[in-house]
């Protein structure tokens, strides 16, 4: 028996077909007029990029004090692509450009309702550029597999009836042709912001475009910092700053180019204006993303300069006409499709574990003790019990009730643990700190082992003798545990770590430098200081987004 609901929506699938059917008809004649429009774009971009090339870290006279424009920029053009902008914020007419107010951009046909675990119905996909990254290309699968299981298709290769092209620039071959034959061109974050909607939407961030560039990125000589942004807003301006090409720090400076901000308050800000460099919103990402460079000569103009709006992130479809085309037409559904869907069970969801901020990390929390029952007969005294760190383990649940049953506890950190546990004879963050200050290294089995027995065994047989460090490298570990004076490795050494390092973390090289006797100050010396100092006494890790934090240094004879 079929219920009135199922009879509605197959009454609507009968009429998204009969819609479908008609808009075929039209079919031609929208392709070839985003065929005219996406040459029409190619050949204005084109001539854009070669008319404002940012060559080095650029500012214009209001702009950046003291900085210089390109050799080869040509002002004129510039200045009328800013007019055209200007117009476009007043909301003139630009040209052909101009969005008709009456356009309207859809995902599926308002007329039918799907299961929000099937969003990406009626969806044919193919992804490219991302399976070549080295940064993405271990994700690819996983992503076809949400793809699959959200009702989407899979194609391996360009087809016609292909409606979404997943890719990161503009530039490949094949979205060049996606963007002649009306396919949507999006990225990874699209998908992934898609995913979490549970419903298919038309691109509404900068960073679901793909963007026009490839290795020669705009902004790749500037350096950026970002304020007043928290959680999600951060990483989404962190990670549109990075595809500008530009280097985010997460403090500024006078070497900083410019200032994105939420709104006009913060020591940024005014730090910022104390020393006359720019200070905008995230429109001017947007528009540096979708390859209107104009703005990087003008942070001054009011486009910019708004720090109220309700939504900094919102996007001007005009600057993207090309990209939204495919949008005006809905994706229907068949009614096979749809069956399909409606006859299968919902899979059931997975709870997906939270990140933990606590530093180690879940493997060495804190298991409630009050089901734990001491098996070992004999446990030891406290002052002999083993204190256990877990390295590779994951949650660890497991593994910590073993030590706890045998009379244990669990490190809280590095410098109380006794015994590191290893999942794997690799090199680990743990690793790094405790071969300082712990007794014992040994693999899995001395705790599984243990546990069967119902008492700690002797170490010696578990004991992990070698880390790979890399394919090169080999730390023998039993000969660093055998140094009496291993934790003082550091000793009398005083750091300065910069604020740019993150593999890892500055707070993890702090733990590992400290846990070898070391000294870390968190603000650098002068040049004259060091100089006054001990040789070899004091020491800079630095990462190559802050070699301008360093650069007296590297100009000195410090350190050669």
């Amino acid at each position: 028996q079929i219920s009135g609901q199922e009879i509605s929506a197959a009454g609507q699938l009968r009429l998204m077909t009969a819609q479908h059917h008609a808009a075929q008809q039209q079919g031609t004649t929208q392709g070839t007029y985003q065929s005219r429009t996406v040459l029409n774009n190619v050949t204005n971009n084109t001539a854009t990029n070669r008319a404002a090339q940012v060559v080095g870290r650029t500012a214009v006279q209001t702009a950046v004090a003291n900085k210089t424009l390109p050799a080869n920029y040509n002002q004129s053009a510039a200045v009328r692509v800013a007019a055209v902008l200007a117009k476009s914020a007043a909301g003139q007419t630009v040209g052909h450009q101009q969005l008709p107010h009456q356009a309207r951009f859809f995902g599926h046909n308002p007329n039918l309702k799907l299961p929000p675990d099937k969003c990406l119905l009626g969806c044919v996909f193919l992804i490219v550029e991302y399976d070549r990254s080295p940064d993405t290309i271990k994700e690819v699968p996983t992503w076809k597999q949400i793809i699959l299981d959200h009702g989407g298709e899979i194609e391996p290769s360009y087809t016609l009836r292909l409606t979404h092209i997943l890719c990161q620039t503009q530039k490949h071959p094949l979205v060049q042709q996606g963007l002649r034959d009306g396919k949507r061109c999006i990225t990874a974050y699209w998908l992934s912001d898609i995913i979490t909607k549970q419903q298919l939407m038309p691109p509404w961030y900068a960073l679901h475009f793909p963007t026009p560039y490839s290795e020669e990125r705009p902004c790749r000589q500037m350096l950026i910092s970002l304020t007043n942004f928290e959680n999600d807003e951060r990483n989404r301006v962190k990670f549109m700053i990075e595809l500008t090409g530009a280097r985010v720090t997460s403090y500024f400076s006078a070497d900083n180019n410019i200032l994105v901000t939420r709104k006009l308050e913060g020591k940024k800000v005014k730090k910022a204006r104390d020393i006359n460099r720019p200070v905008v919103n995230v429109q001017w990402l947007n528009e540096i993303l979708f390859g209107h460079l104009s703005c990087m000569y003008q942070p001054e103009n009011v486009k910019y300069q708004q720090f109220n709006l309700n939504n900094p992130f919102r996007v001007d479809y005009n600057l993207v006409l090309h990209l939204m085309g495919a949008w005006k037409i809905p994706i229907n559904v068949t009614q096979e499709s749809y069956d399909r869907v409606r006859n299968n069970p919902v899979p059931v969801k997975r709870k997906r574990p939270r990140p933990n901020a606590n530093f180690p990390d879940q493997e060495n929390n804190d298991l409630s003790t009050a089901d734990i029952i001491i098996t070992n007969i004999n446990p030891p005294p406290i002052e002999y019990r083993p204190c256990v760190m877990l390295s590779g383990f994951g949650l660890g649940k497991e593994e910590q009730r073993m030590v706890l049953q045998l009379g244990g506890t669990i490190a809280k950190n590095y410098s109380d643990a006794t015994h590191l546990v290893m999942k794997e004879s690799v090199r680990t963050t743990k690793f790094l700190c405790c071969v300082s200050t712990v007794k014992h290294i040994v693999n899995g089995e001395w705790l599984k082992d243990s546990s069967t027995q119902h008492m700690f065994l002797g170490e010696a047989i578990y004991t992990i003798e070698e880390v790979s460090v890399d394919q090169k490298v080999i730390c023998k570990v039993h000969k660093i545990l055998s140094n009496p004076n291993r934790h003082e490795l550091f000793k009398g050494k005083i750091f300065y770590v910069t604020p740019g390092v993150t593999h890892p973390s500055v707070f993890v090289v702090r733990q590992i430098i400290e846990s070898a006797g070391g000294t870390v100050e968190k603000q650098r010396r002068s040049l004259r200081a060091i100089q006054e100092l001990e040789p070899n006494t004091y020491i800079v890790v630095a990462s190559n987004n802050d070699l301008h934090l360093v650069a007296d240094l590297i100009r000195s004879s410090y350190g050669k």
